[in-house]
C-alpha cells in the first residue's frame, strides 16, 4: 500500500458574527489534505491555518510522502516534523500545522481495517462527547443572557475567559452566574498564564463563591515554582497546557505535581498520536483531562471527536471554539449536529465523514478571492460557541 497523490486545498467559511461584531461575516480558514492510495482509498484530514505560506508548507510535506506506506503512521511523523521543526520554532506556523496530515493518515488506516478511529484506537468510552459553553468576555448582560441559553439547553460547564482587573472578573462570574443559578452548572475561567503567583491567588480565591470547575493557565506555564506557588494557596482546581507541550513537558508537569487537570489536543504540538501518550500520563498520575479543540471545520471536529471517545480519562466537558457559528462545512450533508452540549461521534470507517467536492470548490474560490487576494480576515479564535 503506497500514497500515489497528495491535495492540497485551503478554504474559507463564512461563520456569524459574534454578539461583540458588526458587518458581514468573518471567515474561518483551514487546509484540507487527502492523501490518495494504489488500493483507491483516500484518507482526509484538516490542518489550521496560520497565513498564506501554510499551504506552501503542506505541500512540501506531503511530496516527502508520495511513495510511502501510510499505514507507518508514527515513522511518517516523526520525520515530517523532524524535516519542518525549523518552520514550526520559528512561530511561522501554528504548532498544529502538520494535524492534518497525520489525521488523513489514520483516516486511511480506519477505512483499511473498516474500522471507525475509536475502534481502531482501542474502542470507545462514550460515544457522544460533551462540550463546555463557550461565552464570550465583555458585556455582562449579554454574558448573562449566554449563560442563560446555555443553561436551557442542559450545558453543565461555562467557559470563559479571565478580564482585565479583579473587579471585571467577579462582575463577569457573577453575571454568569446570573444566567446559570443552579450550582450544578461550574464556571471555567481561562487566565492564560497571565497573573503573577501571588495575584493568581488573590482573585482565585475571590472567585470560588462563584461555583468553579476550575482555573485554566493561573500562572507562566513555563514557570512550575509560579504553579506551585497559587496550587498552595487555593483551593480551586488547577488546569493547563500550553500548545507547545509535547510529552516530556506533559511529564514534568505530573512528576511536579503541578495541576489538577491538564488540557490534550491533537491539534496542538504533540499531534494526535503523542496526545492519546500524554492523556496515558495523566491517567497513570490519577489526572483527568480536557480535551481541546482548535478551531476548524467538520473534519477536524470529527478527528477530535474519536480521540475524546477513545481516551479513558477524558472525562470533562471538552473545550472548544466556534463550530455551531460556521454558517456550512466542507462535509457531505453540511455541519455536524449538536444536541445541546453533545455531539456524536461518527461511526464510519476512518474519521467517519465524507468531502464534499461542491463545497470544497466553493470555499476555496471564497479563500482566493476573499483571503488569498482580498482583505478579509480568515478568523480562527472567535465564536462564542460550544465547539
Amino acid at each position: 500500500m503506497r500514497i500515489t497523490d497528495v491535495r492540497i486545498t485551503p478554504v474559507a467559511v463564512p461563520r456569524k458574527p459574534s454578539s461583540s461584531e458588526s458587518g458581514p461575516p468573518q471567515l474561518l480558514s483551514a487546509i484540507l489534505i487527502e492523501l490518495d492510495t494504489d488500493d483507491g482509498i483516500t484518507g482526509i484530514g484538516e490542518s489550521p491555518w496560520q497565513n498564506a505560506r501554510s499551504p506552501e508548507l503542506l505541500e512540501s510535506a506531503g511530496s516527502f510522502l508520495m511513495g510511502n506506506d501510510p499505514r507507518n503512521i508514527n515513522l511518517l511523523m516523526r520525520e515530517v516534523r523532524s524535516r519542518y521543526s525549523s518552520a514550526v520554532r520559528s512561530c511561522t506556523e501554528p504548532a498544529g500545522i502538520f494535524s492534518g496530515i497525520e489525521a488523513a493518515l489514520w483516516d486511511i488506516l480506519g477505512k483499511r481495517t473498516g474500522l471507525p478511529l475509536y475502534k481502531v484506537f482501542g474502542g470507545a468510552y462514550r460515544k457522544r462527547i460533551e462540550f463546555a459553553g463557550r461565552i464570550e468576555t465583555g458585556n455582562t448582560e449579554r454574558m448573562e443572557k449566554a449563560a442563560a441559553a446555555y443553561a436551557s439547553e442542559g450545558f453543565r460547564v461555562l467557559s470563559f475567559d479571565a478580564c482585565l482587573s479583579e473587579e471585571e472578573d467577579r462582575a463577569a462570574a457573577a453575571a454568569v452566574r446570573r444566567g446559570a443559578p443552579d450550582r450544578k452548572v461550574k464556571l471555567r475561567i481561562d487566565a492564560a498564564g497571565s497573573w503573577s503567583p501571588d495575584e493568581a491567588v488573590r482573585r482565585i480565591n475571590a472567585l470560588a463563591p462563584y461555583g468553579l470547575e476550575c482555573i485554566d493557565r493561573p500562572a507562566d506555564m513555563h514557570d512550575p515554582a509560579a504553579l506551585k506557588t497559587v496550587r498552595s494557596g487555593v483551593r480551586i482546581p488547577l488546569a493547563g497546557y500550553d500548545e507547545r507541550w509535547m510529552t516530556g513537558d506533559v511529564l514534568a508537569a505530573v512528576k511536579a505535581d503541578l495541576l489538577d487537570y491538564i488540557h490534550i489536543g491533537g491539534r496542538m504540538a504533540a499531534g494526535y498520536d503523542a496526545s492519546r501518550i500524554c492523556a496515558g500520563i495523566a491517567e497513570a498520575a490519577g489526572i483527568q483531562c480536557i480535551y481541546h479543540i482548535t478551531p476548524g471545520l467538520g473534519i477536524a471536529l470529527s478527528m477530535d471527536l474519536h480521540m475524546i471517545a477513545a481516551t479513558a480519562n477524558c472525562t470533562l466537558a471538552a473545550e472548544g471554539y466556534g463550530y455551531p457559528a460556521l454558517e456550512d462545512d466542507v462535509i457531505r450533508g453540511g455541519k455536524l449536529v449538536f444536541s445541546g452540549p453533545y455531539c456524536a461521534v461518527p461511526g464510519s470507517p476512518g474519521i467517519g465523514v465524507s468531502p464534499d467536492p461542491d463545497r470544497i470548490a466553493k470555499y476555496h474560490e471564497l479563500y482566493v478571492r476573499e483571503v488569498l487576494c482580498g482583505s478579509s480576515p480568515a478568523n480562527t479564535e472567535k465564536g462564542g460557541a460550544p465547539a
